[in-house]
């Protein structure tokens, strides 16, 4: 955990200003979808070699972080002469990430049980929320008042140095590379289809709220505190989703977040932007967990139960980022590559869609999540 938070905190700092960097380097609106494309694509191939590609969860984690670490040195030593450079820094971009965010989950698997897997997502999701909350609002005073982007990026890049030594207390073992062939439960293809729409969902998301306060606004000071109220919604809701159990909560909680989502895109088209996208900005950053929380648990339940649960991982994640990337092919639509207010604002009125499917089959898939099974931890062998 002390890794993941040391990651958070150094990556908060620059990861609400790369995109407004990049747009306001004169990027395309298709070449800056494309990047953040890029970024998924490249997690997704993470996802599909790890599948062969048996490294200790450690190993996965260290190569992250250095990978995310020479995606911001790039950014910053290239400066203004970065917009060349977009598509291939995206890959390596999702490298890190991809790498990182499998060998943490793996981790997980060893490191909780099933009945504490809704406090556990919970209490890591507040921790991060709680360590992203300053870091925007740090990044926007540098921009203005101490030597703008660059020096942000060259600030996150050594806050992920003692990230890295940080992960050398993550378990080191291997996950078996023999056995039968992968077979998973009956709740596997609703928990799949669950992982595809939120992938669309934050595809959707990942681009066009900052970006849409930057065009309408041109301050990184607001989209920094924009991000900072984002993070602290999203504090209030890891917390309240973590201490929310049972099966019935679960259930409560995942309609609870699609109804906060709807409301905000109808807020978002019957008011006037400068205040309805704050709402908007506030209510999905405390819907997004209250529906991710249980996900995750029910997650590792299921992939606690498989064969290969580092193979289950990697096509959970494979799925997770496919769909991300369909999600960003969808906002590239709906743009047509024109830099306006108005495509950008559509693009947010479609999010309670996929919010409403995750809706949906968290509350028809959670029943077979194992809440009522063994309490005995999940071990990675």
């Amino acid at each position: 955990m002390w890794a993941t938070l040391s990651v958070s905190v150094a990556l908060s700092l620059s990861d609400a200003f790369v995109v407004p960097f990049l747009w306001l380097e004169r990027v395309p609106p298709a070449q800056l979808l494309l990047f953040a494309g890029l970024q998924f694509l490249a997690m997704a191939g993470v996802f599909f070699g790890a599948r062969w590609l048996l490294w200790p969860p450690r190993r996965f984690m260290q190569w992250g972080i250095a990978l995310m670490a020479l995606f911001l040195v790039s950014v910053a030593g290239l400066g203004r002469a970065v917009a060349p450079w977009v598509d291939p820094l995206g890959m390596v971009a999702g490298l890190g990430y991809g790498s990182y965010w499998l060998g943490l989950y793996v981790a997980a698997l060893g490191d909780t049980r099933d009945r504490d897997r809704d406090r556990f997502n919970g209490t890591v999701g507040t921790a991060e929320a709680a360590a992203s909350l300053m870091g925007p609002l740090a990044g926007a005073a540098l921009i203005r008042w101490a030597g703008g982007f660059v020096t942000v990026f060259a600030i996150s890049v050594g806050g992920l140095v003692p990230s890295w030594l940080l992960t050398r207390g993550v378990e080191a073992h291997a996950p078996s590379a023999a056995g039968p062939r992968q077979t998973m439960g009956p709740d596997w293809r609703p928990l799949m289809t669950c992982m595809a729409a939120r992938g669309a969902y934050e595809g959707l998301l990942v681009v066009v709220p900052g970006l849409l306060l930057f065009e309408t606004t041109g301050s990184a000071v607001q989209v920094g505190v924009f991000t900072s109220l984002w993070a602290a919604m999203a504090l209030v809701g890891n917390h309240w989703a973590g201490n929310a159990q049972g099966l019935v909560a679960r259930r409560r909680l995942a309609w609870m977040g699609a109804g906060l989502v709807a409301t905000a895109s109808a807020l978002l088209a019957a008011l006037p932007l400068s205040l309805s996208l704050w709402g908007f900005g506030a209510a999905v950053g405390l819907a997004i967990p209250l529906q991710k929380v249980p996900l995750e648990a029910w997650s590792l339940d299921v992939i606690g139960r498989a064969p290969h649960p580092h193979r289950a991982t990697a096509n959970k994640e494979l799925v997770l980022n496919g769909s991300r990337a369909v999600g960003l092919l969808l906002v590239a639509l709906m743009l047509a590559g024109a830099r306006d207010v108005p495509g950008l604002t559509r693009v947010l009125l479609v999010v309670p869609a996929p919010a409403l499917v995750m809706a949906v089959m968290l509350a028809r898939g959670a029943p077979g999540s194992g809440l009522e099974g063994s309490a005995q931890p999940t071990q990675i062998r």
